[in-house]
């Protein structure tokens, strides 16, 4: 089975060029500068008749990983309204002050998807222990991984997302980290996985580049 492609979207153009350029997945979120932020349920219902593909949505309200009980308030009412308007799965992950999972929002959140699947984000990297993250990540629920192996990048990280998915086959590891097509042959040669996730944006310009996107899809057939 080939690999799959993942893209991340900032806005609603974005989404629309995605889809039709060869996507097999839609990360929606907002705000590029802060790493990714819930996007308006609004702007998922006005795209949803109009992309085929499934549709994973960012739950995250601060640039951070960090997460308070009035932003717990928050993505509670985002989720439920975002899961109205179409929403295939979600992408999130809280961290506590010892940079491990924490553990009420993270379950409380996975309980409300109605098992719609989830996705952690690359909050992942940054714990301190990696494998008891993994283990907890799939003892909560948690169906894939959003990770550049622990490192600045996917490439660098490889060998260790290689070493976690045949660890922990339980659970998706998702490539994400820097992913663009020129370094993306030698990323293949060194990782295996089903799934890679690339933002596709070439320069300053904070859309999708369609050609990227399907340059990307080219590589992985």
């Amino acid at each position: 089975m080939r690999p799959k492609l993942e893209i991340a979207c900032f806005n609603l153009p974005s989404a629309l060029i995605a889809a039709t350029s060869g996507a097999d997945r839609i990360e929606l979120c907002r705000d590029y500068a802060s790493g990714g932020l819930t996007p308006d349920p609004f702007d998922l219902a006005r795209i949803r008749g109009r992309i085929k593909q499934p549709i994973y949505v960012m739950l995250r309200d601060t640039a951070d990983f960090s997460i308070s009980f009035a932003g717990l308030q928050l993505l509670k009412h985002q989720m439920q309204a975002l899961k109205s308007a179409g929403a295939d799965g979600f992408v999130f992950g809280f961290l506590d002050k010892q940079a491990q999972l924490e553990e009420k929002s993270n379950r409380l959140l996975i309980e409300l998807a109605d098992g719609l699947p989830c996705t952690l984000h690359r909050a992942f990297d940054v714990c301190i222990d990696k494998e008891k993250a993994i283990e907890t990540a799939i003892q909560w629920g948690f169906t894939g991984i959003l990770s550049a192996g622990g490192a600045k990048n996917a490439l660098l990280g490889s060998q260790k997302l290689n070493e976690w998915q045949r660890s922990y086959p339980s659970i998706s590891f998702i490539a994400g980290g820097g992913i663009r097509s020129i370094n993306l042959p030698k990323l293949l040669e060194q990782c295996w996985l089903k799934w890679y996730h690339s933002a596709a944006m070439l320069g300053d310009n904070q859309s999708v580049d369609a050609e990227e996107i399907a340059q990307l899809k080219t590589l992985l057939l």
